[in-house]
Formats: structure tokens, C-alpha cells, sequence
């Protein structure tokens, strides 16, 4: 096969939203004749299995704890440099370099010979959140001084690594415009979605929400707004860590990309509660199903929700305002705008970049 159809990619992620996005992204370049090969430091999910052509594995413990993370960051960086010179060693026609569970923005670029870098693109989703926002990151953890100044060479890390990347390519025009705020690096937005009119839902009952019980996926902002309503949301999450039900939240433990369908499809409301999410690919599966869509206004939200149209924006700040908005929601929306993915534009204009 010819190098010009051989692609490297590197990622460390997690099970989830971005391991998601990514496949659809290769599934779609398998299609044209591309062949891929997956650089790691984790086993490969099954879905990767059926993806990659080969999977080069170079095992590293994944730190858990802020001291683990001090200690093992070193054999971290040599692990990166052995992948870095494997692919450097290869004339591969296209590198794409995803996010990385222990340092967000990989230091792999750092590494990348110049011929290398010329043809490697960054999938870019969002910086370290940790650092840059406090909506939702304090409130569940406002003791965090220690943790923040201990590891704020992680910081400087992600900044010195993503100012490295000649090519960037980001998720949403949210992100593309935070990366340009925060840190002055330019990247190209291309979505992954479009947006088409069509007649509203005819079935369904119930709220639903999708996502982990994390700080950032915003519930609590959820319990404050359903404040003596009568309305329950049922959340399904995307790891099996469940907090414990509340009045208004009914957590119904992990479901699998097929399950969150199925229950999307049986629900008429979906909050997209996230806060400052970068894209939201189940707002997207929310769309698509046509959900009447309750979503606050930061992030990537605004992007998707037409209010009106397919759903509605709340202030993230104004309670009062957002309680008002969900008293008067409608039972339908008609026309409604729907939404649906496009990897094929997706490829096509990722193509280019590097051209």
C-alpha cells in the first residue's frame, strides 16, 4: 500500500464522547482505502480492534492520584518519545494526534521530527478545564489550592505542546474561539454536523440526561433549577459511578451507546446540562431523535439549539429566568430542526489541511 494511505494516530483517552468521535472520524477514512495504525498507552477498546490495522501498545500505569501523577510523569515522557520515534521512522501520508487522559494536549509534538510535523494534525476538543474555568470545577471541589499550584507545570505544559502543532483542527467554533482566546493559537473549525428542518416528534414522554457524574457535566445546576417542580430527570451515566438519587434526579445507571438511543427515543425532553461542553455528541444523538433540547448557553450549545426550533437556552446564571423557560415548555416543536452527522464532509476538508 502506498504511504500516501497510511495513517498513524496517537491517543490515550478513555472510554467516552472522544473515543466516539474519533472512530467515526477513521471509519470514515477506511472507506476511502486508508489503512491506520494506533499508537497507545492503554489497551484498545473492541470497537478499536475492528478499526486499527495494527496496534502498537507501550503499557504505562495510568496515574490516579495527584503523587502518582509526580512520580510516573517521567517513564510518561519516555513512553511518548518511543512512540514519537516510531512514527517518525515510518513515512506515513498523515498523523493524527487525539487528546491524552494524563496531560490533555500530548508532549508528543515535542518529539515529532520537522517532516513529521508538517503532515500531523491535532483533534483538538478542549484544554484542561481544570485550569481555565470555575463554573462547575468548584463547585464540587473548592479545596483544590495545593492540587492546582502542585501540578501548574501541567499547565505551562499544554500550552508549550499545543503552541507546537502546525496543524489544528478544532470540534467546534466554541473551542476553536477559546483556543484562540486563551491561548492565541489559530485552528480550523470543521463540523461534524448539519442541521436540516423536518415534522416534530410524535412519541415520547419524560426528561432525560446523558453523562458521567462528574463536575464538569453540570447536575447540580439541574437539582437548583427542578427546585419545587414536579419534574424528574432520569440520567443515564456514562461510567457505572452512580452519587444517589435525588428529588429531581433519577440516576439509571450505564447504558451503552445502543441503550442511550433507545432511551432517547422513549423520552419527549433532554437537558444538555454540560457546562462549558466543547461539542456534546449526545445533544447531537438528542437532535437527531428530535428532543425537545433544554441546554444552557455556554459551550457549544449555541451552536446546535435554535430556540424555538429544537429547543430552548437557559442563562447558567439566572435560575429564576431558566425555572420560567421550563414551566413553559411546549409538548411539541414543528417544523422541528433536526440534526445529523456528515464524517464524509468531515474527511473531505480534513484532507486538505495538510496538502
Amino acid at each position: 500500500m502506498s504511504t500516501r494511505k497510511k495513517i498513524a494516530i496517537f491517543h490515550n483517552l478513555n472510554p467516552g464522547g472522544a473515543i466516539e468521535y474519533n472512530n467515526e472520524i477513521l471509519q470514515e477514512l477506511m472507506k476511502i482505502g486508508y489503512e491506520i495504525d494506533l499508537y497507545t498507552l492503554k489497551n484498545p477498546t473492541t470497537s478499536e480492534k475492528k478499526i486499527y490495522k495494527n496496534i502498537y501498545i507501550f503499557p504505562f500505569i495510568q496515574p490516579e492520584k495527584l503523587f502518582s501523577f509526580l512520580y510516573l510523569y517521567p517513564i510518561y515522557i519516555k513512553k511518548i518519545k518511543e512512540i514519537a520515534k516510531e512514527i517518525n521512522n515510518d513515512d506515513y501520508g498523515l498523523i493524527l494526534i487525539n487528546h491524552c487522559t494524563i496531560s490533555q494536549t500530548p508532549p508528543i509534538f515535542e518529539f515529532l521530527s520537522e517532516k513529521t510535523l508538517d503532515k500531523t494534525i491535532y483533534i483538538y476538543h478542549e484544554l484542561k478545564r481544570e485550569f481555565y474555568e470555575k463554573v462547575s470545577f468548584d463547585h464540587y471541589r473548592p479545596n483544590r489550592t495545593i492540587a492546582r499550584l502542585l501540578r501548574n507545570f501541567q499547565k505551562f505544559s499544554e500550552q508549550k505542546n499545543i503552541k507546537l502543532c502546525r496543524h489544528v483542527v478544532s470540534n467546534s467554533e466554541y473551542s476553536k474561539n477559546r483556543l484562540l482566546q486563551l491561548l492565541g493559537k489559530e485552528s480550523t473549525f470543521i463540523p461534524c454536523w448539519e442541521h436540516f428542518k423536518t415534522t416534530s416528534k410524535k412519541t415520547g414522554k419524560g426528561f432525560l440526561s446523558i453523562g458521567t457524574s462528574g463536575y464538569t457535566k453540570g447536575h447540580w445546576l439541574t437539582e437548583e433549577i427542578l427546585e419545587n417542580s414536579n419534574v424528574i430527570v432520569d440520567i443515564i451515566s456514562e461510567k457505572t459511578n452512580n452519587p444517589g438519587d435525588t428529588e429531581h434526579i433519577h440516576w439509571i445507571g450505564y447504558k451503552n451507546k445502543k441503550q442511550c438511543q433507545k432511551a432517547l427515543a422513549k423520552s419527549k425532553y433532554y437537558f444538555a446540562n454540560n457546562v462549558n461542553e466543547p461539542l456534546g455528541l449526545m445533544t447531537i444523538e438528542a437532535l437527531i431523535n428530535k428532543n425537545i433540547v433544554f441546554a444552557n448557553n455556554t459551550g457549544a450549545n449555541e451552536e446546535l439549539i435554535k430556540p424555538g426550533l429544537n429547543g430552548f437556552l437557559y442563562p447558567v446564571d439566572n435560575i429564576k429566568i431558566t425555572r420560567k423557560i421550563l414551566r413553559r415548555r411546549p409538548t411539541t416543536l414543528s417544523p422541528y430542526l433536526s440534526c445529523r452527522y456528515n464524517w464524509k464532509r468531515y474527511v473531505d476538508e480534513l484532507l486538505k489541511i495538510t496538502k
